[in-house]
């Protein structure tokens, strides 16, 4: 879960955050956004506020363009501490998009910025979002190494909402490296403080991560409950980001329990969201598992197709994982047509890009 920078520059902006609960706060944020009548730590603040909680994770186009105009105004007034924080908004977008180098590249310039300005709290963030950016791409140890020192400086701060989230996301590495009973105690302890502090988003990225727990431990009755709870929770904070990686997961449970046909329906709708805020590394994902299913059904040419196209985003946007898995599956389903030279030459070449993903370093 990529996280924002919340040291704000004065106290004016914890009431805004307050505030954005609801229509009503995002409508009294834009008022106040767009009042240049307000002093500009205000309008800022609440630009800030409004793009993360307003658009970000359903509207990134709209959040890249309001993201634009507050580093424009930021760089104009000489705001050093929202010149920073806009680029970690640009950073974020593109982590939406799933588009993780793009990503790094702008949290790159952000900690730099943050580093001129002596903002150790943005410090923080940034280098536990960078952490989650690698963890993405399968640079593991990078990722575990970013997130200590990201984790030790949030403790240094007490700032308990991003322990938490640290510590979410550190279990997830562990996960990915097979240490479960690690990462679950991980996962717990992120959950115990996410529900003490009431932060929804955060409550839902570790019901979400138990889930995956619980799935890599072919539990599937409780990965789906698990899931299910943390739509919810997506859905009702509108976080179509969120909301996508979650039904695609609660597809792949019930393609488990053997209801392929609502699985499918799972699938197509956390692609239909995908698509509509250009999530990549998510419509590689679902596609991939919807080209599974069709295989099952003895859907050939159907199942080709979409791991056609998963296999070319995956290769454009730079996600060796994806593109893992659309190679494995094309070379599946050339072999039920048939076709053994063509299944070898995508074989082989999804064990290259696995190895380019288990070693990237």
């Amino acid at each position: 879960m990529v996280k924002r920078s919340r040291t704000l520059s004065s106290t004016i902006a914890a009431c805004l955050a307050l505030m954005a609960s609801g229509q009503t706060g995002l409508d009294s944020l834009r008022a106040l956004a767009f009042d240049r009548n307000k002093p500009d730590s205000v309008r800022f603040s609440a630009f800030y506020d409004l793009e993360w909680d307003g658009y970000l994770f359903n509207d990134p186009d709209s959040a890249f363009i309001l993201g634009t105009e507050l580093r424009t105004e930021a760089r104009s007034s000489n705001n050093k501490v929202f010149e920073a924080r806009s680029s970690e908004l640009f950073a974020a977008v593109w982590y939406v998009r799933g588009d993780m180098r793009t990503a790094l590249l702008h949290y790159d310039t952000a900690l730099a910025l943050h580093k001129r300005n002596r903002d150790v709290d943005g410090q923080a963030d940034v280098i536990t979002n960078m952490a989650s950016m690698l963890s993405y791409l399968g640079e593991l140890d990078s990722a575990l190494a970013m997130y200590t020192e990201g984790l030790a400086l949030h403790e240094r701060l007490r700032d308990s909402a991003s322990i938490a989230n640290d510590l979410n996301a550190i279990g997830r590495v562990h996960m990915l490296r097979g240490d479960h009973a690690r990462a679950v105690d991980l996962y717990m302890r992120s959950l115990s403080i996410q529900e003490q502090l009431g932060n929804k988003r955060g409550i839902c990225t570790s019901l979400a991560n138990l889930g995956g727990l619980y799935l890599g431990q072919s539990d599937w009755n409780e990965a789906l409950d698990h899931y299910r709870r943390a739509a919810a929770i997506a859905e009702e904070i509108d976080d179509e980001h969120q909301l996508g990686k979650q039904l695609e997961e609660i597809g792949s449970c019930l393609e488990e329990l053997g209801d392929t046909a609502q699985a499918m329906s799972e699938f197509l709708r956390s692609e239909a969201l995908r698509l509509r805020i250009e999530d990549h590394h998510g419509l590689v994902n679902g596609r991939n598992r919807m080209a599974g299913i069709l295989v099952k059904q003895g859907r050939y040419a159907e199942a080709l197709d979409l791991y056609q196209s998963a296999e070319t985003m995956a290769r454009t946007e730079d996600l060796p994982w994806g593109l893992g898995n659309a190679l494995v599956g094309t070379s599946r389903a050339l072999l039920m047509t048939e076709l053994p030279e063509r299944a070898l030459r995508a074989a082989m070449a999804a064990r290259i890009a696995t190895l380019d993903w288990m070693s990237p370093e």
